[in-house]
């Protein structure tokens, strides 16, 4: 789509061309990079409801870029675009929950989102999963649990999870 069909596609509010927009500012590509206007435009189709944006304009506030950085409002984001599905969301959800950034320290919360990232797939989200459950951190202690969770994590290869199962 040609930049202007685009801006007004957005300006129209299309939240998918409001995060494409967005995108094009952030990358700069066919436009000006202006991380401040891809805030805009992320904000405009986060609110929208579309995951993606979400998850993008919390690694914004999370990294202060194009905005002050205000890890509250970055861990808000992630966690509306966690409740759309968005994986790499809710295993940063559970990473905010467990090391208490943004939030309180909830292990029981943390468990949750890492258990929904898992569920689709996400190598980390499993084997922090099963740190939790070989731990008894925040649950309690199942060392079943944390065997499957460390055997879903090492079947894609993460190094930790199959030393960790060698041990068990």
């Amino acid at each position: 789509m040609q930049l202007q069909a685009l801006a007004e596609a957005a300006k129209s509010g299309n939240p998918e061309a409001q995060f494409e927009l967005a995108e094009a500012y952030s990358s700069g590509f066919n436009v000006s990079k202006d991380l401040e206007q891809a805030v805009i435009w992320y904000e405009k189709a986060a609110r929208a409801g579309h995951a993606e944006a979400q998850f993008k304009l919390a690694q914004m506030y999370f990294q202060g870029r194009g905005v002050i950085q205000n890890v509250a409002e970055a861990a808000k984001w992630f966690e509306c675009a966690g409740e759309e599905g968005h994986r790499e969301a809710q295993y940063n959800v559970g990473l905010i929950y467990e090391n208490g950034v943004g939030k309180d320290i909830d292990l029981m919360r943390a468990a949750e989102w890492y258990l929904r990232a898992a569920g689709q797939g996400h190598c980390d989200a499993s084997f922090n999963l099963a740190l939790l459950f070989h731990q008894g951190r925040g649950l309690p202690q199942d060392m079943m649990r944390a065997v499957q969770f460390y055997a879903q994590s090492a079947d894609k290869g993460h190094a930790q999870a199959q030393f960790n199962l060698a041990l068990i």
